[in-house]
């Protein structure tokens, strides 16, 4: 599944277009905010 949305991806920038989860228009691209800290959830190690 993940290599099928990277390839559809790849083929897409070769047309032209941009790749999934590429979102340009400032409307529609919201930051997502998260209740934890990167530190408290051990993504820093």
């Amino acid at each position: 599944m993940l290599r099928n949305m990277i390839k559809e991806s790849i083929d897409a920038v070769r047309q032209g277009e941009d790749p999934i989860w590429i979102i340009r228009d400032a409307d529609q691209n919201e930051n997502i905010t998260f209740d934890a800290s990167m530190q408290e959830i051990g993504a820093l190690g």
